[in-house]
């Protein structure tokens, strides 16, 4: 999936980060961590993304948008427990991503063993 998203990186241009803000929209404004996560699709999305870069971003991407719909069409106890349930943002390390020290969560250290 992340070397799908680079080809379609490639090929769309700066179209894509037009579109991909407009979906992230609903999460503008909605506390810290969704700000957070939100910004950090958007300035990679803007940046250059190499192989090594397109997992994290193809699982952050997901994570995002995941919670813009829930924003969107979920009751709000269910995008709050979403986001609740990631104190790090919509965003932690997926099983095959590389950790970082971003990555370390604390209520399910088994999730991402370092």
């Amino acid at each position: 999936m992340a070397l799908d998203l680079l080809r379609v990186l490639q090929r769309a241009g700066p179209d894509v980060a037009a579109a991909v803000a407009a979906e992230l929209e609903p999460l503008a404004g909605m506390g810290p961590v969704c700000d957070t996560a939100r910004a950090r699709v958007l300035d990679r999305l803007q940046g250059a993304v190499d192989e090594h870069d397109a997992r994290r971003l193809a699982q952050d991407l997901a994570l995002a948008v995941q919670a813009a719909l829930l924003r969107r069409h979920a009751p709000d106890f269910v995008f709050e427990a979403f986001v609740a349930a990631r104190p790090r943002g919509p965003v932690c390390c997926a099983r095959s991503t590389p950790p970082t020290s971003r990555c370390r969560p604390t209520w399910a250290p088994w999730a991402c063993p370092v």
